[in-house]
């Protein structure tokens, strides 16, 4: 017993990150699509009644705004599944994730073990989710002659390799 050692709880974190960011990804992407959809009507004059959302970064909760996109996309029922799945993922995450039950397995090394498996399955979660989100997006970007991993092509050449970041963010 003891305090915790860094190489114990770095991988658990690690999981917790890539969950969030997962979830985070879907909700921007919702946003995005939601926010495409609404341009590409108005472009065509095409009434945009229930899909307002006031900027990018509004407060709608996500499951509003996915009813949203319903409303204009043919999303079959596996596929509305799995996104209200990721909904759940991504907001038990966000919300209310750390609660007695997982902070108390973190005390364990069985414990820590089970919230990374939890943690990389609601990532998964997500990214199922996303990726559904994600080939909605491309349908409307391909209308001018691109897709979101062509405009994501400029962030990848920006990325440099074999930098840590400093000491007082990693310890």
């Amino acid at each position: 017993m003891g305090k915790p050692d860094s190489k114990e709880t770095e991988p658990l974190f690690w999981a917790y990150g890539h969950a969030v960011y997962a979830a985070q990804l879907l909700e921007r992407g919702m946003r995005l699509l939601l926010e495409i959809i609404r341009k590409e009507r108005e472009k065509s004059g095409v009434e945009n009644t229930g899909l307002q959302l006031e900027d990018i970064d509004s407060i709608k909760m996500l499951g509003i705004l996915f009813k949203s996109v319903k409303e204009v996309e043919h999303i079959t029922n596996s596929e509305e599944k799995i996104i209200y799945k990721a909904i759940k993922c991504r907001n038990i995450l966000v919300h209310s994730y750390w609660s007695e039950r997982q902070i108390s397995a973190t005390l364990t090394p069985e414990g820590r073990k089970w919230l990374i498996d939890d943690l990389m399955r609601r990532k998964e979660d997500c990214r199922k989710a996303e990726d559904i989100i994600s080939s909605l997006i491309d349908r409307y970007l391909s209308i001018h002659g691109t897709t979101i991993e062509a405009l994501a092509i400029p962030l990848y050449e920006k990325w440099q390799n074999d930098e840590l970041p400093p000491d007082d963010v990693i310890h």
